[in-house]
C-alpha cells in the first residue's frame, strides 16, 4: 500500500538530521553549520558538512549529499518506503497511506505476521544447534570448520533437525503460511512438511535485518551417492516468496553494511561459509550471493554503500565472468571493481582455516577486473617461443578490446608488449581486429538489440535532466554566493534576483528552477537525482555575505554586459537611432555607479533590475 503524499515531507520535518546523522560520525557545531568526518568514505579531516535549519547534508570530499531519507537509506540499504518507515518509527509517526482499503490493511498485516514468523523459526532452529543432542555433530562440523561459539552465535546459525514436521508443529504454521515463508509444503500424501531436515542452517535477511530467507548445508557424512551422484544437494536454499529475491538479497549485508561505507569497499563472495571466513579474519565487509549469479540488481544495491567491489569468487569464476556487464556496470554505478586472487585454488573458506592472513592478503592486494584477467593470460604463458608469445598476446588483446576506456586498454597494451617482447604499436594495429572478434558491443547492434544495461535503471532511455550539474566547473563568484543566499536566506534576496543576471549557465538553470519550486525539496525534485546534490551542495556552504551587496554585484556585472550589447548596437543601427541608445548607455553608466553609494544602492539596484528585465519594443527579454 503507498504512502501518502506529503508523508516524506512530515517525516523530514519531524526527524532531527543533526541526531540522526550524529549517531553515525561525531559532529561539532562550526558557526552555523554542524561537520565532520563523512561516514561515507575514509579522511582524516572534516568535510562533511551538516545543515540543520535545511535538513540538509554535503560531502565535499566525496560529493555526497542528500536528507534525512536518503541518509538512511544510504548507510541502512533501504528503499524510499523502508526508509520512511524508519525514520517514521523513530519520531513516533504513523505514516498514512494513500489507500486505506481493508485489502491493503490486511496486506501489510500478512507481511508483518510473516516476518515475525521468519523471526520466530530462526530462533528456533538456533537454539536447536545450541543445545539438542542430536545437533552435535552439527557442532562437531562447525567446530572442525574453524567456528566458534561467538561465530555460531554471531551469525545466529541453526539446526534443522531430521524429522518431517517438528518445526511446522512447534510454531503451529498454516499451510498458507508455510507455504508464504517457504518453511513447509504438503507433500504427496497431504501433509505438512518442513523444507529443511538434517541441515545446518544460514539465516538470510534483508538489509534492514529482517529474516527472509535460509541456506541449508548438509553434513559431508549424510550426503549418500547413488550411480556416483549425490542424493541431495550439499546446499538447500529457500525458495522465492514475495518477502525473499535472490537477485536482490546478498547473504549477511545487513551486519556489513556499515563497515562497506567506513572502509570504502565491499567483498562479494559465493557462499556463506566464504563471508563467515572473511569476518573471522577480520574482515567485516563481505557478503554473499544465495544460490544465484552475481547480478546487476545486487550491484546497483551495494552502489548505495560504496564505489569498490571486490570479487572474491574462484580465479575461473572470477575470470568468466561476463566482462561486458562489468565494464557497463563499472560506468553506470561510477564503481571500480576488482578481483582477489585466492591462493592455490582455494575458496575463501578453506583459505581462512587454512591462513586467515592470506586470506586478508588477498583482499588488500585485489586487482582491478581487467588487469586481473591480463594476468592469468601472461601467467599461463607456455614457453618463450616466439610462437608461444604471439599466442599470449593475441589471447590478452581479446581480452583488453573489451574495455570502454581506450586509455585503460593503452596501459594494458603496454604491459604485454613489454611481456611478450612485441612492439606495442604493431598491437596497437591489432587491437581493433581482436575488438571486432570479441566485442559484445558490435554483436549487439548487428542484430538491432539493445541489453538493459544501455538503458537507465528504470528503463527509461534517458531522465528530464538532460545535462549533468557539475559545480566543479563554475567559477565560485557572486552568482554562486547569489544563490547560497537563494537557498539558505530567500527572503533576504529574493526580490534583487532574476535569472537574467546568471551568465554562468549552470548558475541560470540552477536559478531557474529554484524560482519555479515552492520548496528545496521540489526544487531538488525537478532536477532529478543525478543533480539535486548541487542545491544541497550550496545550502552547506558557509555564507555570510551581504544579500544586497551579492545582488549589487551581480545587477552591476548584468548591466555592464547589458552595455557592451548596446555599444555594439551604436555600431551597427542606422544614425537615427544612435542619439537614443546614446541616451541610454549613459544612463546605465550612471545606474550603475549609483550602485556603490550606500545612500542608493538598495533603490538602484530595484531600478537597475527592472530596467534590466524588461523586454524590447518587439517583446523580447534581454539575454546575457
Amino acid at each position: 500500500m503507498a504512502i501518502a503524499d506529503g508523508e516524506a515531507t512530515r517525516v523530514r520535518g519531524a526527524t532531527d538530521i543533526v541526531a540522526l546523522i550524529g549517531e553515525h560520525t561525531p559532529l561539532k557545531r562550526v558557526g552555523n553549520r554542524f561537520v565532520g568526518r563523512c561516514p561515507f568514505h575514509n579522511e582524516k579531516t572534516a568535510s562533511f558538512s551538516v545543515n540543520p535549519v535545511e535538513g540538509l547534508y554535503y560531502c565535499f570530499g566525496c560529493h555526497v549529499s542528500g536528507d534525512a531519507i536518503t541518509f538512511i537509506r544510504a548507510i541502512e540499504g533501504l528503499d524510499f518506503p523502508g526508509a520512511l518507515e524508519r525514520l517514521a518509527s523513530k519520531a513516533s509517526i504513523t505514516l498514512l497511506r494513500s489507500d486505506d482499503s481493508q485489502a491493503s490493511s490486511q496486506s501489510r498485516k500478512k507481511r508483518q505476521r510473516l516476518l515475525a514468523t521468519m523471526e520466530e523459526a530462526k530462533k528456533w532452529y538456533h537454539q536447536k544447534l545450541l543445545s539438542s543432542q542430536e545437533a552435535g555433530k552439527a557442532r562437531d562440523y562447525l567446530r572442525k570448520r574453524g567456528f566458534d561459539g561467538q561465530t555460531v552465535r554471531f551469525f545466529e546459525l541453526g539446526w534443522a533437525p531430521d524429522s518431517w514436521d517438528e518445526l511446522v508443529r512447534s510454531l503451529k504454521l498454516t499451510e498458507s503460511d508455510a507455504a508464504a515463508t517457504g518453511l513447509g509444503f504438503k507433500n504427496s500424501r497431504g501433509k505438512l512438511q518442513d523444507t529443511f531436515r538434517n541441515r545446518v542452517l544460514f539465516p538470510i535477511c534483508d538489509s534492514s535485518g529482517n529474516t527472509v530467507a535460509f541456506g541449508g548445508r548438509i553434513l559431508p557424512q549424510d550426503q549418500s551417492r547413488e550411480n556416483g551422484q549425490y542424493v541431495e544437494p550439499k546446499y538447500k536454499n529457500s525458495k522465492e516468496t514475495d518477502l525473499y529475491s535472490k537477485r536482490r538479497t546478498l547473504y549477511n549485508l545487513h551486519n556489513a553494511k556499515r563497515s562497506i561505507v567506513q572502509s570504502g569497499f565491499v567483498v562479494i563472495c559465493e557462499g556463506y561459509t566464504d563471508v563467515i571466513a572473511f569476518h573471522r579474519s577480520g574482515i567485516t565487509q563481505a557478503v554473499a550471493t544465495c544460490g544465484t549469479a552475481f547480478s546487476e540488481e545486487h550491484v546497483q544495491g551495494l552502489s548505495t554503500f560504496t564505489r569498490k567491489l571486490i570479487l572474491a569468487f574462484d580465479a575461473d569464476k572470477a575470470g568468466q565472468s561476463a566482462a561486458a556487464s562489468v565494464y557497463s556496470w563499472e560506468k553506470r554505478y561510477e564503481l571500480d571493481i576488482y578481483v582477489a586472487t585466492l591462493r592455490d585454488g582455494m575458496d575463501p573458506a578453506e583459505l581462512g582455516l587454512a591462513d586467515p592472513e592470506a586470506l586478508v592478503d588477498s583482499v588488500n592486494q585485489a586487482k582491478p577486473y581487467l588487469e586481473f584477467r591480463v594476468e592469468r593470460i601472461l601467467e599461463n604463458l607456455q614457453g618463450t617461443t616466439p610462437e608461444a608469445k604471439s599466442k599470449a598476446a593475441r589471447a590478452a588483446l581479446e581480452v583488453i578490446s573489451g574495455h570502454p576506456d581506450n586509455f585503460v586498454r593503452d596501459q594494458y597494451l603496454i604491459k604485454v608488449a613489454d611481456r611478450c617482447a612485441i612492439s606495442p604499436d604493431l598491437l596497437r594495429k591489432e587491437l581493433p581486429k581482436a575488438g571486432s572478434r570479441n566485442d559484445p558491443r558490435t554483436s549487439s547492434q548487428s542484430t538491432g538489440t539493445q541489453t538493459k544495461h544501455n538503458l537507465g535503471s528504470n528503463g527509461s532511455k534517458e531522465s528530464k535532466s538532460l545535462q549533468k550539474i557539475d559545480l566543479s566547473t563554475s567559477i565560485a563568484n557572486h552568482e554562486r554566493e547569489a544563490l547560497r543566499l537563494a537557498i539558505q536566506r530567500p527572503a533576504d534576496i529574493a526580490d534583487y534576483l532574476d535569472v537574467i543576471l546568471f551568465a554562468d549557465p549552470t548558475y541560470a538553470r540552477i536559478y531557474k528552477v529554484l524560482e519555479e519550486s515552492t520548496s528545496l525539496d521540489e526544487a531538488m525534485d525537478s532536477l532529478g537525482p543525478e543533480n539535486a546534490g548541487a542545491i544541497v551542495q550550496l545550502s552547506v556552504e558557509e555564507s555570510d555575505a551581504e544579500p544586497l551587496d551579492v545582488s549589487c554585484r551581480l545587477i552591476e556585472a548584468a548591466a555592464k554586459r547589458r552595455l557592451v550589447t548596446m555599444e555594439q548596437q551604436v555600431r551597427n543601427s542606422p544614425a537615427a537611432d544612435i542619439d537614443e541608445i546614446l541616451a541610454e548607455t549613459s544612463a546605465l553608466r550612471i545606474a550603475i555607479e549609483s550602485l556603490r553609494d550606500p545612500y542608493f544602492s538598495e533603490r538602484g539596484a530595484l531600478e537597475l533590475l527592472a530596467f534590466l528585465i524588461q523586454p524590447d519594443e518587439q517583446g523580447n527579454n534581454w539575454t546575457p
